[in-house]
């Protein structure tokens, strides 16, 4: 059985590879959405939502990492 901080550490770090499947479906989904309209892929249209994407992902993932080593505090 594990301890409560060592349950929250562990459910941060597999945090990370869902957050990645969820980055990896909003940029699938924008990109989609943009050929549909405009029939082509603007590269540097494809960067900006990769990058945004990647930016928010990274927020959300130290706040939840803060979080928890506050939480052991």
């Amino acid at each position: 059985m594990m301890s409560k901080s060592t349950q929250d550490i562990y459910l941060s770090f597999s945090f990370f590879p869902r957050g990645l499947i969820m980055l990896q479906h909003i940029v699938k989904v924008k990109m989609l959405s943009y050929y549909k309209e405009n029939h082509f892929i603007d590269f540097p249209f494809c960067l900006f939502w990769v990058v945004r994407s990647l930016f928010f992902f990274l927020l959300l993932f130290l706040k939840r990492i803060i979080s928890v080593f506050l939480s052991l505090i």
